[in-house]
Formats: structure tokens, C-alpha cells, sequence
């Protein structure tokens, strides 16, 4: 696998924690689970549909828009 993560230093409600925010295709996101949930098996995931409206980094090998 090969994806771009921005971590954002973070504190929440018992103290110091990192937000890892990354723009995935759906078809990734079991994977991406699978990897947050070995890492960090009470890691608190979230997705949100999101629409690009500039190039970025998707992977190896993909299409820049």
C-alpha cells in the first residue's frame, strides 16, 4: 500500500492523541481499516465522501487530476 497521511498533533479527552487524515478510493477503505485497526486496535475511524478540486497525491501509479 502506498498513501499520503498528513498527522495532526491532537488532545482529547484523556490527553494527547494524533489525528491521521488521508483521502482514500473507496474501494480502499477496508484495507485502510484493516491497517488503523492492527496499528491501534481502539483507533476511532471516520469517513467522509469528499469531492477533489485539485491535483494530489493518490498512489503510485495513479491519475492526477
Amino acid at each position: 500500500m502506498d498513501y499520503a497521511v498528513t498527522e495532526i498533533p491532537a488532545r482529547g479527552k484523556d490527553g494527547s492523541v494524533s489525528l491521521c487524515d488521508l483521502s482514500v478510493r473507496r474501494k480502499d477503505v477496508p484495507a485502510i481499516e484493516k491497517l488503523a485497526l492492527e496499528v491501534d486496535p481502539e483507533a476511532f475511524i471516520t469517513v467522509e465522501d469528499i469531492t477533489p478540486l485539485r491535483s494530489g497525491y493518490w498512489g503510485t501509479g495513479s491519475v492526477r487530476r
